[in-house]
């Protein structure tokens, strides 16, 4: 029985082909993918010229079926997103931090280098928004300049996020700001909007103790 027609079981093609990649990828160096996609080629270049053998026509099936899941357009769109999601969640991680620090310390120069030049600002207890950073940071100086001269302020800043009450997807990140005047605990959140490298939009809104869960870091 010559190799064109010889039948093999599912876990021999199996072991097979995972043999002759693992040697590729040993000779090459290259990613797994790397190697499918230049054995897809090599397979489908051979089919134009000769036939192939069944275990060449069951790989260059296989070989389709991983190209169509690993390189499809829906494929390519999810991956992308993830990645906008990973360039946004460590953006708001950092950002966060140092919001903590600018808070904690009184101090804008931690959070300057993240912000838009048009950054949008807007807090639930003012009629109107602030839309440039020159304009947040001079807000922010003066709010600060007013809490150094009120020593029992008892003002902290720590990272934490949103439950989810309807409003906001479960696990919102956001940034706690907590004051303690006259035995009364008052908490309110900051929420971030942000392009892959500058916050875009902060929101100050009231935090209902039931809606939020304090991860209680203290970033100083």
């Amino acid at each position: 029985m010559n190799n064109k027609s010889k039948i093999i079981t599912k876990e021999e093609f199996i072991a097979k082909m995972n043999h002759l990649v693992e040697e590729k990828i040993l000779e090459t160096g290259k990613s797994r993918l790397e190697i499918f996609r230049e054995m897809e080629y090599h397979l489908e270049q051979k089919e134009k010229r000769e036939s192939l053998t069944n275990f060449e026509k069951g790989m260059l099936r296989t070989l389709r079926k991983v190209e169509g899941k690993c390189f499809s357009p829906e494929k390519l769109a999810r991956d992308f997103k993830k990645m906008q999601q990973s360039f946004r969640i460590k953006l708001l991680t950092d950002f966060m931090i140092d919001f903590c620090k600018c808070w904690n310390n009184l101090d804008t120069s931690f959070i300057e280098p993240y912000l838009h030049e048009n950054v949008q600002y807007k807090s639930k207890w003012a009629d109107s928004a602030i839309s440039s950073k020159s304009e947040y940071l001079d807000y922010l100086n003066d709010k600060f300049q007013t809490l150094r001269r009120t020593l029992d302020s008892n003002l902290k800043a720590d990272a934490g996020y949103i439950k989810g009450d309807g409003k906001y997807e479960i696990g919102t990140p956001c940034v706690v700001l907590t004051q303690k005047l006259h035995e009364r605990t008052n908490n309110v959140v900051l929420l971030f909007t942000g392009t892959k490298n500058k916050i875009t939009r902060i929101e100050m809104n009231e935090a209902p103790e039931e809606r939020l869960v304090d991860y209680g870091i203290y970033y100083s």
